[in-house]
């Protein structure tokens, strides 16, 4: 079943789903609860960070949506969901090891950032909407499909035309109650010179 799209003077909840039109398969999450401005022109009126256009699209305010980046002008999906504070991270390094006859070895890395991130996260007593959100993001990549995602820690890249891009291949999902749900997923940082799959 096919999710509505964007629409003006419609209330939205938390962690509504939408997508853009045409079957473009680029969804968007509701940040907060809200009324959709109305539009004033074709153009659109302006937003807190972005711009509204003529009824039927989509309102690019990332105060109250979330979900995508334009990066370079290329709309990358990302992961925005805050987990718990005990995301375990581990640090794996790519090396390029060449043999000598004499018994020498040379060693350099293999990329710009060699560095390579697998994050555990767990999202812990998250509500049914919530819930199903995250679940249809992490669906909607497939196990292969790269994403934004920004660490919150040290391990942050800065950069805003280069941040740190994951793939999720596993999860799990723990319904304690309805209102009370856990979700634990195991992200793998993608080498920086890999090209992005840009959303189809």
């Amino acid at each position: 079943m096919a999710l509505p799209v964007w629409q003006s003077e419609k209330a939205y909840e938390q962690y509504d789903i939408i997508e853009e039109p045409n079957g473009s398969n680029i969804y968007y999450y509701a940040l907060i609860k809200h009324t959709a401005s109305s539009t004033s022109g074709s153009s659109g009126s302006s937003g807190s960070s972005g711009s509204s256009g003529s009824a039927g699209s989509f309102y690019t305010d990332l105060v109250k949506w979330a979900g995508i980046l334009e990066i370079n002008g290329k709309k990358i999906p990302h992961f925005f969901w805050r987990p718990d504070n005990n995301t375990k991270y581990t640090v794996r390094t790519e090396v390029r090891k060449v043999q000598f006859g004499d018994g020498y070895e040379q060693r350099s890395k293999t990329n710009i950032d060699n560095m390579l991130l697998t994050l555990q996260l767990s999202f812990s007593n998250r509500p049914y909407k919530e819930t199903v959100a995250i679940l249809h993001f992490l669906n909607q990549r497939r196990g292969y499909e790269q994403f934004v995602y920004i660490p919150p820690c040290i391990y942050t890249t800065y950069n805003y035309n280069f941040p740190k891009r994951f793939v999720c291949k596993s999860w799990d999902h723990t319904t304690v109650f309805n209102e009370n749900n856990r979700i634990t997923a195991t992200f793998e940082e993608v080498p920086p010179e890999t090209k992005f799959e840009v959303i189809r």
